[in-house]
């Protein structure tokens, strides 16, 4: 129930994403099972200002399939993917939304979004 777009991936590729959520760099390659046209993201490496907290990951761009004619999409907010894979998934999900809202007001004003 924390994500449901896990319904519609194989149970294959489920067990991966789940057994390597701690690494979010291994996660990528399942991504366009889990986000429709979505090929690959860029990460970021954080490192934190305490030496005892692990450096995480934040994704700040979005490669789609038609990359190749068209625009990445850089996130307003970067994604930081600590925590659950299934929570920063959705955060990731949410920041794409955003993005894209924003991208559609900037282009179109007319439009309302």
């Amino acid at each position: 129930n924390l994500f449901p777009r896990f319904y519609f991936v194989s149970d294959t590729v489920l067990l991966e994403i789940l057994s390597q959520a701690s690494d979010p760099l291994s996660i990528q390659p399942h991504l366009s099972s889990i986000f429709d046209g979505l090929v690959s993201v860029q990460f970021e490496r954080i490192k934190p200002r305490e030496a005892s907290i692990q450096p995480y990951q934040n994704i700040v761009m979005l490669f789609s399939e038609s990359d190749a004619q068209g625009e990445p999409l850089k996130l307003i907010e970067p994604v930081s993917c600590t925590g659950h894979v299934e929570e920063w998934l959705t955060r990731l999900c949410a920041a794409m939304c955003a993005s894209v809202r924003d991208v559609v007001k900037t282009n179109v004003p007319e439009a309302t979004v």
